[in-house]
């Protein structure tokens, strides 16, 4: 495995999901694949926010508000493949 170094601003955004309860429902089995998605996600759907987080070097009741959002439309579509994926695999 090569390891690779995650910048300060994807540390921020997925930390405050955890401690925040934002990723108590997925399951710790699929944390992995919920980060290795969920930064592209904000690189492509919601750079102001990654831009915001390395900018103000903090985060704000705005970065807050948009990040929440953030995860919480990424978690849905990932929960939601999940399920769809499990249900496949269970009708096979």
């Amino acid at each position: 495995m090569i390891s690779q170094r995650l910048v300060v601003e994807k540390q921020v955004a997925i930390i405050y999901a955890g401690v925040n309860g934002l990723l108590d429902d997925v399951e710790v089995k699929d944390l992995r694949a919920f980060e290795d998605g969920f930064y592209p996600y904000l690189e492509s759907a919601q750079p102001a926010i990654l831009t915001g987080i390395a900018t103000k070097k903090a985060l704000d009741d705005d970065l807050k508000g948009r990040l929440t959002a953030a995860v919480n439309d990424y978690k849905a579509n990932f929960l939601a493949a999940r399920k769809e994926k499990k249900e496949t695999a269970a009708a096979r």
